[in-house]
């Protein structure tokens, strides 16, 4: 088969040492189709290194993924906020000249199938000529434009990673849950925990917690309104009715 897969720039494809996220989902994922036999086309930033995939093709507009000196930390932390303001405007300029750029690259190459790891509304409407041979992996919530775009082209099929998109809209019959799996050889195993808890961390818990005013709360995520950083943060100051 010969497979596209439309990665979002922000980082390259692997990410950087020490970061998890999509793109390592994405690796993992075209490395495995590469030892398979399958031609694939990925667009990705031109920083990726798929130097060991024989059957990968690279395609990009974008010399370096958009936002790799914030992970990297190369000067970030001395910027102020016009200056990282400024960087996230231009940022979505250069997204806009991608995604134009993988619409016009669709149309000069030959392909079975298209997987779509990148939340971007507009470009999966710009695929509309391609939905029977796309698949939209959705990584960020069910957001109410993407919901009715995806209500009323029942041709383009969407995956859910966690299966609470399915079971919060029965009435999208083009989403089913499938689970990115993962390369257990990148990942040692041990019998110890860095952690454990024997409690499921459900409304009581949590108002037991916020109860004894712990100290702090962790969690492990890229930033976003939509992954509920600020009720967390809310809750540890014990401002969020549970």
């Amino acid at each position: 088969m010969r497979i596209v897969v439309i990665c979002r720039p922000d980082l390259p494809v692997p990410p950087l040492s020490g970061y998890g996220g999509l793109q390592r989902n994405i690796y993992d994922f075209v490395q495995e189709i590469d030892k398979r036999g399958h031609q694939v086309y990925l667009f990705a930033s031109l920083d990726s290194d798929i130097t060991t995939l024989k059957n990968v093709q690279l395609f990009s507009n974008l010399k370096c993924a958009t936002w790799a000196n914030l992970v990297e930390n190369i000067g970030f932390e001395n910027r102020n906020e016009s200056e990282i303001t400024s960087q996230a405007t231009k940022v979505r300029l250069l997204e806009s000249e991608y995604v134009n750029f993988v619409i016009k690259q669709l149309g000069a190459i030959e392909f079975d199938a298209i997987l779509v790891a990148y939340d971007n509304l507009n470009l999966i409407k710009l695929l509309r000529p391609y939905h029977s041979k796309t698949v939209f992996s959705i990584r960020d919530n069910l957001f109410p434009e993407t919901k009715e775009f995806l209500k009323f082209h029942p041709a383009l099929r969407a995956t859910d990673m966690a299966g609470h998109l399915v079971e919060e809209n029965p009435e999208l019959k083009n989403i089913s849950k499938v689970m990115w799996g993962i390369n257990l050889s990148n990942y040692g195993y041990s019998e110890s925990y860095l952690s454990l808890s024997i409690e499921t961390p459900q409304i009581p818990l949590l108002k037991k917690w916020q109860s004894q005013r712990w100290d702090y709360l962790v969690m492990i995520a890229g930033i976003g309104e939509h992954k509920g950083q600020s009720t967390a943060i809310r809750l540890r100051n014990g401002r969020v009715p549970l």
